[in-house]
């Protein structure tokens, strides 16, 4: 059975992260589900005292009650498929983490990430930004607080090549497995992306737009149809512009829980490309930001 780790800091993001989890969403629900609890005892140590570093079996009852609170918190239609393993390890978050992550070969982590930009996403959210750099498997980041509830819809953004198969494909799978519908998005990125709305005002210019956006609509319909082997998107949509600014706009007019995307692996130049796209996500939306990697290929669709 596949191991899928939740970070759990009794965050009021993590709980909805914990919550997921806990109904199997989006890793499935046939997995060891890990909530790891990392203490960091330098920290207890200079903002309180080393009196005030609690002990196992202290959050172990913790994380009980924080169950309990979860499932009673549930949906009338929900429940929870998948019971949570508490570990408890001392040291720094990241670190520990990435270690947990590498021992257990989880196929899936589910993350907090705090704020919408400003000092508390600098402090709180910087775990998750370095988590989603540098871990193997997918990464589920929550950005609502307290919630437990699934979402009702997904923003799939794709960029048509080889890897986004795998993005539309995991999408795919929410729907036929959590009966969420789904919506695509393709960007065509542009650093001209400031003074499109001036230039479409040109009329032979505005005329050029939309035949490249109807060529591109062409190409993304072939393109889901080859991938699912028929058309299953809710609505799908080419804009011309910022990719993080376009997926942001669409996510909102359309009410998307979840925005899903994908890694390009793991060298620094894909690094950057994630990072410019991903981690401005992470900085500015109140949408889960569901980060897709090759090993989430595995469940294809049958």
């Amino acid at each position: 059975m596949k191991k899928a780790l939740v970070a759990y800091d009794f965050s009021p993001y993590a709980r909805r992260a914990l919550g997921l989890a806990m109904q199997g969403y989006p890793f499935g629900k046939e997995i060891e589900l890990e909530a790891l609890h990392v203490v960091d005892e330098r920290l207890y140590a200079s903002a309180l005292s080393r009196h005030a570093i609690p002990s196992d079996a202290a959050i172990e009852a913790y994380f009980a009650a924080e169950v309990e609170r979860i499932k009673a918190s549930l949906a009338p239609d929900g429940k929870m498929v998948v019971r949570p393993k508490l570990c408890v390890r001392r040291g720094h978050p990241y670190e520990t983490l990435l270690d947990q992550l590498e021992k257990s070969q989880a196929c899936g982590l589910w993350i907090g990430g705090q704020g919408n930009g400003g000092i508390t996403e600098t402090i709180l959210g910087r775990n998750a930004r370095r988590v989603l750099q540098h871990s193997r498997c997918a990464v589920y980041v929550t950005k609502q607080q307290e919630s437990v509830t699934l979402p009702s819809l997904a923003l799939c953004a794709v960029d048509l090549h080889t890897s986004s198969e795998i993005v539309l494909r995991e999408t795919h799978r929410l729907t036929t497995e959590f009966q969420i519908p789904f919506s695509i998005i393709h960007i065509l990125e542009t650093t001209y992306a400031p003074y499109l709305q001036q230039m479409s005002t040109d009329e032979k210019l505005a005329e050029n737009f939309h035949r490249l956006r109807a060529m591109a609509t062409d190409e993304l319909t072939e393109f889901e149809q080859k991938v699912l082997g028929a058309l299953h998107a809710h609505t799908r949509r080419v804009v011309i512009g910022n990719a993080r600014e376009e997926i942001l706009n669409e996510a909102t007019a359309l009410l998307a829980d979840t925005i899903v995307i994908g890694s390009h692996g793991r060298n620094p130049l894909s690094r950057a490309l994630l990072g410019s796209v991903a981690e401005g996500l992470l900085d500015r939306s109140d949408k889960d930001v569901y980060v897709v990697r090759e090993a989430a290929d595995s469940r294809k669709i049958s």
